[in-house]
C-alpha cells in the first residue's frame, strides 16, 4: 500500500495486527501490533507499507486544531511523523478506534460532531501518551492527577486574561476536554471555565477599583472583545454593572479619605 500523504491534517496510522516496515518521512519505521504513528499537518512524505506479514493498519485524519507553538513543541527539529509504541495502553486505543469506526458507518448528519469529538479525544489520547513518555515521572507514579491539576491552574492563571476555551486547556496538557472538566472538578470544586471566569472578575474588581482606565480598555484587558458582553458577565458576578461598581466604590474611597474633626 502507498499513500501519497499532502494532508491538511493529523493523520494517525495504528498497527492493529502482523508486523512489517512503514517507509514515512524518508524514514523506515518497523512496525508491531501498538505501535502508532502521528503525522503532522504540514507532513507531505508518501506513506508506503513493505515486506509485511499479515500487517492490518487503520488510518483516520482529523482537522488542524493545534497552534504553531503548540505543533513546534510536539514536531521537533523538523520532523513531521512520529511514532509510539502504546504497550499497555493498546487495549483502550483499540476501543477508542472501534468506537471511533463504528460511529462513521451510521452515515447520519448528526453524528458529523460526535465523530470530531471522538477524533480530537483520540488524538489527545496520543498527545498525552507521548507527553507522559518524555516526562522524568517514575514508573510506578506516572503523571499524578496532583501534577495535572496544577499545569491546569497554572496555564489557566497565565493566560485568564486571554479568550482561552475549555479546548485550549485539554490542548495544553494532552488530554480530552470531559476528563480535564471532570477531574478538575474533582479537585477544585468548579468548572475550569468558572475557575477562568472568577480570576476574570477579581481582576476586573481590581482594575475598576484602583485604575483611571475606561470600561472598554478594561474588558479588553481581560479578554473581552464586546463591552456589553464584559458588562454583563461583571454584573452577574458583583450585582452590579461595572459603571455603577466604579461609582460607588470611588464615593466610598473619597469617604474613606476625608478628615476627621473631634468636635469638643
Amino acid at each position: 500500500m502507498k499513500v501519497h500523504n499532502y494532508f491538511d491534517y493529523y493523520t494517525v496510522i495504528y498497527c492493529c495486527e502482523g508486523e512489517g516496515f512503514i517507509n514515512a518521512d524518508n524514514i523506515q519505521f518497523s512496525v508491531h501490533r501498538g505501535d502508532c504513528f502521528l503525522f503532522s499537518s504540514d507532513s507531505n512524505s508518501a506513506i508506503e507499507t513493505v515486506q509485511h506479514n499479515h500487517l492490518k493498519i487503520v488510518m483516520i485524519s482529523i482537522c488542524d486544531f493545534l497552534t504553531d507553538e503548540e505543533c513546534e513543541s510536539i514536531w521537533k527539529n523538523g520532523k513531521t511523523v512520529l511514532k509510539l509504541t502504546l504497550n499497555g495502553n493498546a487495549e483502550i486505543f483499540e476501543k477508542m478506534l472501534n468506537t471511533l469506526i463504528k460511529q462513521s458507518e451510521l452515515c447520519k448528519s448528526e453524528a458529523d460532531f460526535i465523530l470530531k469529538s471522538q477524533a480530537m479525544d483520540i488524538i489527545s489520547f496520543l498527545l498525552r501518551e507521548l507527553h507522559n513518555t518524555n516526562m522524568d515521572y517514575s514508573e510506578s507514579t506516572g503523571y499524578s492527577r496532583q501534577e495535572l491539576i496544577q499545569e491546569i491552574l497554572d496555564y489557566i492563571e497565565n493566560n485568564y486574561s486571554k479568550s482561552i476555551t475549555l479546548a485550549d486547556i485539554a490542548r495544553h496538557v494532552y488530554h480530552s476536554m470531559y476528563y480535564v472538566s471532570h477531574i478538575f472538578k474533582e479537585f477544585i470544586g468548579t468548572s475550569p471555565m468558572q475557575y477562568a471566569m472568577n480570576l476574570k472578575m477579581k481582576e476586573g474588581v481590581r482594575l475598576l477599583k484602583d485604575s483611571q482606565l475606561p470600561i472598554c480598555e478594561v474588558a479588553y484587558a481581560l479578554g473581552y472583545d464586546d463591552i456589553h458582553y464584559f458588562s454583563y458577565a461583571f454584573k452577574r458576578y458583583a450585582s452590579l454593572p461595572p459603571r455603577q461598581f466604579r461609582k460607588l466604590h470611588s464615593k466610598k474611597a473619597e469617604n474613606d479619605d476625608a478628615p476627621n474633626y473631634l468636635v469638643v
